[in-house]
C-alpha cells in the first residue's frame, strides 16, 4: 500500500523525552509565538509471507519533507515459525531527522535494532526473550537534552494467562547506556515487573502492576542524578452493572529513591495518583467517561515542591466504520503547600494555579481513499502569581491518499 499527502502541525511548546532526566520538575519550554510547520509525506508498506507460511518479511520507508521539519525512516520485520510454537523475529529501523523550529539547527542519525524469540510451553504460558541495541548521533544546536547514545538492552518476559483465573505476567529487563558527549551520564539501568488481573463475572475485571528500577552509574561520578531505585505500583477496578454503564477506579504511586540526594536538584519525593470515573454508551457509537481526577506530590526534603492537585475530568470516543473521535477536556486546581507569595524574592517557589485542557484525536475517511488525522492538546494555567501564567498547544493535520494494489 502507498500513501501520500501531505502534514501540518503548530505548537509552542519543544520536547525533550528522550534526556534520561527526570522531567517532573523540569519547567516546560514554552514559546511566546506559536511555530508552524509544513511537509509534504510519503510511506509505503510492503508485505511478503513465503507460500510455506515458513516466514513473513514487513517493510515501511516513509518520507517528510517540509519547510522546517524532515524525515526519514526505514523500518522493517522478519518473522520465522509460529507463535503456537516457537518464533523468532528481527526488527530493524533507522531514522534521519532534521530540524529547524524554534529557530534551532538540529540534526538526528537514529539505527535500532530489535530480536525477539517466543516460545508457548502450554495452552497458558508463553516466553518471550529480546536482545537489541539503539545507536543515536545528534549535531547542531542546543542538544545537550539529547545526548548521542550507544545502547544495549535485554528482557525476558513469562506470561501466565489462562482461560479462567488469576492472569499475571513476570519481566526482567537490563539496560546499559553509554554517552559518547558526557564524561557523567554512563549508566546501567535493570527493571522488574509483576502483573496481574482477573476477570470475575462476565464483565468486571480487577488489574494490578508492581515496578521497581534501580539505575547505577558505570563510573565513578560526583552527581547521584542516575544512581536511584524507582519503584511504581498501580491497580485498577472495572465495574460493569449493565451493559450501557461501567465504573472504572485506578490509582497509582510512583517514588525516586536517590542513594545522595540532593536538597536542591536530585531529591527523594512520591507521586501519587488516583481517578474515579462513570462510564456509559450513549448512542450512536458514543460512550463516555466522567469523574474526579486527584494528584499528590509528596516529598520530606523538599516543601516547596509538595501540591494536592484537584481535577474533574471527561473522555468521549467514538469507533464506528472507518472513523476514530476521542475528545478528552479536564479542568482543576493545583495547590502549592508553599507559595511564591509567602516568601518575597524566593527562587524556584511555584504559585497555585487553575488549569484546563483538552486533548482530541480525530481519524477519518474522506470519502473512498483519503484519510484525515487531527490531533490537537492544549491547556492554559492561571497562577496566582500572574507571571507564572502559561498556555501551551499543540495542533497537527495530516491528510493521506492511500493507494492499494489491484
Amino acid at each position: 500500500r502507498l500513501e501520500f499527502g501531505f502534514s501540518a502541525d503548530v505548537t509552542n511548546e519543544q520536547f525533550f523525552e528522550e534526556s534520561y532526566t527526570d522531567t517532573t520538575f523540569r519547567s516546560r519550554d514554552l514559546r511566546e509565538l506559536p511555530e508552524t510547520r509544513r511537509a509534504g509525506v510519503a510511506a509505503l508498506s510492503w508485505l511478503h509471507r513465503a507460500k510455506s507460511g515458513a516466514w513473513t518479511m514487513r517493510w515501511r520507508p516513509e518520507l517528510s519533507l517540509g519547510d522546517k521539519a524532515r524525515r526519514a525512516l526505514a523500518a522493517g520485520r522478519v518473522d520465522w515459525g509460529h507463535i503456537e510454537e516457537a518464533a523468532w523475529s528481527v526488527e530493524p529501523r533507522l531514522e534521519w531527522r532534521e530540524d529547524e523550529s524554534f529557530g534551532l539547527e538540529r540534526s538526528e542519525w537514529r539505527a535500532d535494532l530489535r530480536t525477539r524469540y517466543r516460545r508457548a510451553w502450554s495452552a497458558a504460558d508463553r516466553l518471550e526473550v529480546a536482545a537489541g541495541g539503539e545507536w543515536l548521533d545528534a549535531t547542531g544546536e542546543d542538544v545537550s537534552l539529547l545526548l548521542d547514545r550507544r545502547v544495549v538492552r535485554t528482557s525476558a518476559r513469562w506470561t501466565h494467562l489462562p482461560v479462567f483465573g488469576w492472569e499475571w505476567g513476570l519481566r526482567l529487563a537490563a539496560d546499559g547506556r553509554v554517552f559518547p558527549d558526557s564524561t557523567s551520564r554512563d549508566h546501567s539501568e535493570t527493571g522488574l515487573s509483576l502483573e496481574a488481573g482477573r476477570l470475575f463475572g462476565e464483565a468486571h475485571r480487577f488489574s494490578s502492576v508492581f515496578e521497581i528500577q534501580r539505575r547505577s552509574a558505570i563510573r565513578s561520578v560526583s552527581s547521584t542524578r542516575d544512581r536511584f531505585w524507582a519503584p511504581r505500583v498501580s491497580i485498577g477496578l472495572d465495574l460493569r452493572s449493565t451493559s450501557a454503564a461501567r465504573l472504572h477506579w485506578a490509582a497509582e504511586a510512583e517514588a525516586i529513591r536517590y542513594d545522595v540526594p540532593e536538597e536542591a536538584s536530585y531529591f527523594d519525593y512520591e507521586l501519587v495518583r488516583t481517578r474515579l470515573e462513570l462510564g456509559r454508551d450513549i448512542g450512536g457509537g458514543w460512550a463516555a467517561r466522567l469523574g474526579p481526577r486527584l494528584e499528590w506530590l509528596l516529598s520530606a526534603a523538599n516543601p516547596t515542591e509538595r501540591y494536592a492537585q484537584t481535577g474533574f475530568g471527561l473522555e468521549c470516543e467514538r469507533i464506528g466504520a472507518g472513523t476514530w473521535w476521542s475528545v478528552g477536556p479536564e479542568v482543576g486546581w493545583r495547590q502549592y503547600e508553599r507559595e511564591t507569595d509567602t516568601i518575597i524574592d524566593a527562587p524556584g517557589f511555584h504559585s497555585s494555579f487553575a488549569y484546563c485542557g483538552l486533548q482530541a484525536l480525530v481519524e477519518v475517511s474522506l470519502g473512498g481513499v483519503w484519510r484525515a488525522r487531527v490531533i490537537a492538546d492544549g491547556r492554559v494555567e492561571k497562577h496566582r502569581d500572574a507571571s507564572q501564567d502559561a498556555r501551551s498547544l499543540y495542533f497537527s493535520l495530516d491528510v493521506r491518499r492511500l493507494l492499494a494494489p489491484s
